[in-house]
């Protein structure tokens, strides 16, 4: 059994166990959902702890500003961090501008260079890779690079100071607080063993289980060169670009209908499951108005995970009307019958088809329409079958008609003829009277008795409506 990624509660962990980084799966914490200029319908994750150490960004030795050829640049942009975090090659440092250098080990102030390392993503599951959703930051720029503000578009980023409830650099306010950030506390991350072991940097308190101090995307806009950081006790504080004794807890953001284990793991944590959903895909407009008659549209379903059975379900409203097994990109057809539109009251509907895979993965979409009918009209589809004859009969219809509305019933019972003769018999079947046909002959070769039926509202609100007509005849 599974849950959905977004059923899960701000605090919950999750993991990958084909996402890994230094050899361990990487335990990830839910920040927020539907988190406010992140993509829709997604869970913003943030790892739960320090997974590594690295530098921001290394000295640039041909920069013309001397202090970011001494202790790197804080151009979060351009940042060797970002690009690191994004890349699964091997080799994954490109120059981002004339200036820029890789974090090796003469462009680093302390800890490890990273240059060598390969990408971030390199461990990372073909699934977490392919939904992890591209996401549009609002980023602070240093006053040397412009000031103000831009939008920095990336699958995997860095937390800016307002996105962890802390102060709005140079009154710029970097996106808004995630839910999972409430206090000083809820900003204290620790180091993973890894962390330290794949670092060079010593300190007494750098190690493994010990709350540490993590980097931000946020520059300290007034220098070239210092970034913003959480300290270990929860705090804001700022350091040179270059150093490497910074933690690293990267966020991401994934779509809300994933799937997760229904229970915890040793560690805690919800497993992801990267089944994708089902798509539905049709023509027909979303909103598709008025309709004053039954209808048909086509659509398609497309199942993108090989060796996965379908299931389809069509609704009218909340009731299901058909349930069947679908074949990956063939296109179906939904029906809306002429009786169950007749059926439908007056107002807002809506269509909805939900497409179900073998793995629990399930999409819906929903077509909106409205009913506003002041006339109805209908007859039986075949005349009801005769022996001889029909002299007489008993109607019966049940229904809610409003007071001043205009009710007409006829019934025939020659109605196999091309045009059979209509007799008038309202009264009697309002007052439930036995109906004498004053009709003697037919062209057709047999009889046989047909009804039909019109109301118009005249006016009146309501409900107005025929559920069922029905009678015996001799």
């Amino acid at each position: 059994m599974f849950k959905r990624l977004g059923e899960l509660p701000v605090g919950a962990l999750v993991k990958d166990p084909e996402t890994t980084y230094y050899g361990k799966p990487i335990v990830w914490k839910i920040a927020d959902k539907n988190h406010s200029g992140y993509p829709a319908n997604s869970v913003t994750l943030i790892t739960d702890k320090l997974i590594g150490a690295k530098t921001f960004d290394g000295k640039e030795l041909k920069n013309s500003d001397s202090s970011r050829r001494d202790y790197g640049n804080n151009y979060y942009k351009y940042s060797n961090i970002l690009q690191w975090l994004n890349s699964d090659a091997k080799d994954w440092y490109k120059p981002m501008h004339n200036a820029d250098a890789p974090p090796s080990s003469g462009n680093i102030g302390s800890g490890s260079p990273y240059d060598k390392e390969a990408g971030f993503l390199t461990n990372f599951s073909a699934g977490f890779k392919r939904e992890a959703m591209p996401t549009s930051l609002k980023t602070v720029r240093p006053s040397l690079d412009g000031g103000g503000s831009e939008s920095v578009e990336s699958k995997f980023f860095l937390a800016s100071t307002t996105e962890v409830g802390l102060a709005n650099e140079n009154g710029i306010a970097e996106g808004s607080k995630l839910a999972v950030f409430t206090d000083d506390s809820s900003r204290k991350a620790i180091l993973t063993d890894e962390a330290v072991k794949n670092s060079s940097y010593s300190d007494s308190g750098f190690k493994g289980g010990n709350y540490w101090r993590w980097w931000l995307r946020t520059p300290y806009t007034s220098y070239s060169y210092y970034v913003r950081f959480v300290l270990s006790d929860g705090t804001l504080d700022w350091y040179n670009a270059y150093y490497g004794s910074r933690g690293l807890r990267p966020l991401c953001n994934l779509k809300s209908g994933i799937l997760v284990s229904e229970n915890k793991d040793s560690d805690g944590a919800y497993v992801i499951t990267w089944n994708r959903v089902p798509i539905i895909e049709s023509t027909n407009k979303d909103n598709m108005g008025q309709q004053d008659k039954e209808f048909s549209f086509d659509y398609k379903v497309i199942e993108e995970d090989e060796g996965q059975t379908l299931r389809v379900e069509e609704y009218i409203n909340d009731t299901k009307i058909k349930d069947f097994s679908a074949k990956s990109g063939s296109t179906y057809t939904y029906n809306l019958e002429r009786l169950t539109y007749q059926k439908l009251p007056n107002g807002n509907h809506k269509v909805k088809i939900v497409a179900i895979d073998s793995e629990g993965g399930v999409t819906e979409k929903v077509f909106n329409f409205s009913k506003n009918e002041t006339k109805i009209l209908f007859e039986l589809e075949k005349p009801l079958e005769a022996d001889g004859m029909v002299t007489k009969a008993l109607i019966t219809m049940v229904g809610s008609i409003p007071e001043k509305a205009i009710l007409k019933v006829e019934a025939c019972n020659n109605g196999h003829d091309k045009n059979p003769t209509w007799e008038d018999v309202t009264t009697k079947v309002i007052k439930e009277r036995k109906i004498f046909f004053a009709n003697k002959q037919k062209t057709a070769e047999k009889w046989g008795v047909n009804i039909r039926v019109s109301v118009d509202r005249n006016g009146e609100k309501g409900q107005c409506q025929i559920l069922s007509i029905g009678g015996n005849f001799e």
